[in-house]
């Protein structure tokens, strides 16, 4: 997440939130343990139907019913 008027002039972890001038990791979406789970997943790469069934999931951030959803 890159916060409004954030100013980035790098990389930025995954599930990381940014935010400030320079832009500066500020926290962590999650814990380590459960981002390894996201990026195990690789979600953005399933076929559009599959995220449209998983969009309750994304929002909720319920990473056990991502999970239940892997083709």
């Amino acid at each position: 997440i890159i916060g409004a008027g954030a100013v980035v002039g790098g990389q930025v972890p995954d599930y990381a939130v940014v935010a400030g001038n320079p832009g500066r990791v500020i926290r962590m979406r999650f814990d380590d343990a459960t981002i390894a789970r996201l990026l195990a997943l690789q979600w953005w790469h399933w076929p559009v139907e599959l995220i449209s069934r998983a969009t309750g999931a994304l929002a909720r951030a319920d990473v056990t019913a991502l999970e239940r959803l892997v083709p």
